[in-house]
């Protein structure tokens, strides 16, 4: 039994090695990235708070952070997308083009890093396991910098690798620390790999007594350390820290529990990592939480055969825990999507350098590999089948919505934007010749929530304080903001837009049970016949308030006759 599963291996092994294996594995991941860029969903809440400023922000707006719904991004990232929105236009697909590019690319560099590395089995599990985790292939199609962070961490990997291969070549020496210094204008995280690798590099030149090449590390180095020390003066600017969003995003992100707890109260810090394995079994990573004991397994294992390139894959997610502890960087959800690859590494790392059995038996341990591959590998694959092919993820489809209010509103109608619907709704005013920055408001009352206050401090909040809307009364203007997203401001807001008049109320992201209650009430004591249009997520409602609910002519005052 022994001998026919050892040749059933070297066939697997033979098979695995054929080029065409990996490379059909990476086309079917690219495929599923271009799969749902082509569903071309609506730019939703969290991507129009970045795309409207790709779009129409000056380009000035876009080099000092933040953004005006509070977003600190890359200023390469936010270029770059600005670039293509000039060549191709504002198409909903085009803000997606500079991550999906960099979803492709991460994994044709992921199969450069390991082809020439891993076993061919290996190297087939880890494309699988890297070409088809649900939030990379996600993330490819997301108008925000994430992919980004993937790509700068596989691309600092691969160039580590090459150059700790050929230490005394100069050419890759400098490849890799050029794609270094551009990687942190693309991507924040990138800070981690480069203090992983760039200390991995200095180490592997000592030891070769390169030191021509350790002077020119030196200076890259500097250049290093000077960019980063350039974009931290941007986020600590003047203007970041009087506005107090450092503040809130850090307080956002401690309530998420996204901060390691201080390596001095090693208890805490145990309770933080269990809770943490538990929920990256789930997002980002997907994995079962059998597997976190083979990415151990493969920390150990890589250190003892490979010290180096442990360095390398080991180091960044051991900074960023670091910086977590104090409150610099918070580990969690799609912030450490760069450390796919390391954990992918280290888990094919972990799973194939098993050993079970006598030397003269191998099949206990071909067949104990080959049930954890499937265990490892199914979630990933199952769930990316179903996101890309079953269950698209069309988060809020108000594109279809305003598409179908612009059709049917009439030039004298008003129009009502839910709190949270504005973003949305800026990002597509202009396609139908609505104001994108001109709003009023129905309240002339302060926000009571402030940026420095504990409590509930909102994007759309902070972009009030930069370009307060104008207060009027429902009569004296025609595009209103609704002051708050729930609550007696929100049912004050309501209240106010009774009148001779037709009012739209736009919504999107809407997911309060007493808010949508309430609107159903209103509507239906108002205009029981009021015409919704409606899609996922998003929906508008045309209230017609000239009529009177008892009245049985309804139908004609509301085609405007």
């Amino acid at each position: 039994m022994s001998e026919s599963l050892i040749q059933n291996d070297k066939r697997l092994e033979w098979l695995c090695a054929n080029p065409l294996v990996p490379w059909t594995i990476i086309t079917l991941a690219i495929f599923a990235r271009l799969g749902l860029l082509l569903y071309n969903r609506s730019i939703w809440l969290d991507e129009a708070f970045i795309s409207h400023a790709i779009a129409y922000s000056p380009l000035s707006n876009l080099l000092i952070p933040p953004l005006e719904y509070t977003n600190v991004v890359p200023a390469g990232f936010l270029l770059v997308s600005r670039g293509f929105t000039t060549l191709f236009g504002t198409h909903d697909f085009v803000f997606r083009l500079f991550p999906f590019f960099c979803g492709v690319a991460s994994v044709v560099l992921f199969y450069a890093l390991i082809r020439n590395w891993l076993s061919p089995v290996a190297v087939v599990v880890a494309l699988l396991l890297f070409g088809f985790a649900p939030v990379a292939v996600y993330y490819s199609v997301e108008c925000k910098p994430y992919s980004c962070d993937l790509a700068a961490a596989v691309s600092l990997l691969l160039l580590y690798r090459r150059m700790l291969a050929t230490p005394s070549s100069y050419r890759r020496l400098c490849l890799f620390a050029t794609v270094g210094l551009v990687s942190l204008f693309f991507s924040f995280p990138a800070v981690f790999a480069l203090a992983a690798t760039g200390s991995g590099a200095a180490l592997r030149l000592w030891r070769s007594h390169l030191k021509p090449n350790i002077v020119v590390l030196g200076i890259w180095i500097l250049a290093w350390l000077t960019a980063f020390g350039v974009w931290y003066f941007l986020l600590g600017s003047p203007s970041t820290r009087e506005s107090g969003i450092a503040e809130w995003l850090h307080r956002s992100w401690a309530d998420r529990n996204a901060f390691m707890p201080s390596l001095l109260e090693p208890a805490a810090v145990m309770s933080w990592l269990m809770d943490k394995m538990r929920e990256l079994s789930t997002h980002p990573f997907r994995l079962t939480l059998f597997a976190w004991p083979f990415i151990a397994i493969g920390a150990v294992h890589l250190s003892a055969r490979h010290p180096e390139m442990a360095v390398g894959i080991i180091g960044p997610l051991a900074i960023c825990l670091l910086a977590s502890s104090f409150g610099l960087y918070p580990a969690s959800g799609r912030m450490i999507l760069f450390w796919i690859p390391s954990v992918v590494l280290l888990v094919v790392e972990g799973i194939f350098c098993l050993r079970i059995g006598n030397t003269n038996s191998a099949w206990p341990t071909r067949v104990t590999q080959a049930l954890l591959v499937l265990l490892v590998i199914s979630i990933p694959i199952t769930q990316t089948y179903s996101m890309t092919l079953i269950h698209p993820p069309f988060h809020e489809e108000i594109r279809d919505v305003l598409a179908k209010v612009a059709q049917n509103a009439l030039p004298e109608d008003k129009f009502y934007i839910y709190y949270w619907a504005e973003p949305a709704f800026r990002h597509y005013a202009p396609r139908y010749n609505w104001p994108d920055n001109t709003f009023a408001i129905l309240q002339n009352v302060k926000n009571p929530r402030t940026l420095h206050k504990e409590g509930c401090v909102k994007e759309v909040d902070y972009r009030r304080t930069l370009n307060p809307p104008r207060f009027a009364h429902v009569k004296d203007a025609q595009f209103f903001v609704g002051t708050a997203p729930s609550g007696p401001l929100y049912r004050e807001d309501l209240a106010r837009l009774v009148g001779p008049h037709r009012v739209w109320l736009i919504y999107s992201h809407s997911n309060g049970r007493a808010t949508n209650a309430f609107t159903r009430r209103f509507v239906q004591k108002h205009d029981p016949d009021a015409m919704v249009v409606s899609a996922d997520k998003a929906w508008a409602i045309l209230c017609d308030f000239r009529i009177d609910p008892a009245s049985q002519n309804g139908s004609s005052a509301r085609n405007g006759n």
